[in-house]
């Protein structure tokens, strides 16, 4: 992991669509890459 330069890391990652369309449409996720 490159947390201090800038390069990929486990904080980047689209939570919050998934858990949207959970809730407003009722589509389930297999899993959110991180």
């Amino acid at each position: 992991m490159n947390r201090c330069s800038g390069g990929p890391a486990t904080d980047q990652f689209d939570m919050l669509a998934p858990l949207v369309a959970w809730v407003e449409q009722c589509k389930v996720s297999n899993g959110v890459t991180a």
